[in-house]
């Protein structure tokens, strides 16, 4: 008998069970990246919307400090303050934007007598979706000079 020796070809591919497993640890880091992943586009959104929400809050308590204390509008009689809106860029899901205009005294405490001081008050909140909420805030205190 003749008995050839078997010689062992090297191998051209995977097999099916290699295949398999690499498979499964690709799904399994996948899965796990992916929560991040998600976590950390919201973030960037929310971000993103802040900057936008301040810029906005930013310009419109520039616009007033610019028109200066005889360009405010008037509060009424026996009143502490008055409120405007304003609207903030279309670029912010559901925005929308007040201004408070209130008379304070030296100790900045809200005042029904004219003190020649007001502070404003610039808001701007928004509603997008995932729960993408915020709502950004700033102030400013504007002196009758004359």
């Amino acid at each position: 008998m003749n008995f050839r020796a078997k010689r062992w070809r090297t191998r051209d591919a995977f097999t099916l069970i290699e295949a398999i497993l690499a498979l499964m640890v690709v799904g399994m880091l996948a899965a796990t990246a992916l929560p991040s992943f998600i976590q950390a586009e919201r973030a960037v959104k929310t971000a993103h919307h802040r900057e936008i929400a301040t810029q906005a809050a930013h310009e419109a308590l520039e616009g007033w400090r610019q028109a200066g204390f005889a360009g405010l509008p008037a509060i009424p009689n026996g009143q502490t303050s008055a409120t405007a809106t304003f609207t903030p860029p279309s670029a912010l899901p559901g925005a929308t934007g007040t201004v408070t205009f209130t008379r304070v005294d030296t100790a900045f405490a809200p005042d029904v007598l004219e003190t020649g001081r007001r502070e404003v008050v610039t808001t701007v909140k928004w509603a997008g979706t995932s729960g993408d909420t915020g709502t950004v805030t700033q102030a400013t205190l504007i002196v009758n000079l004359s």
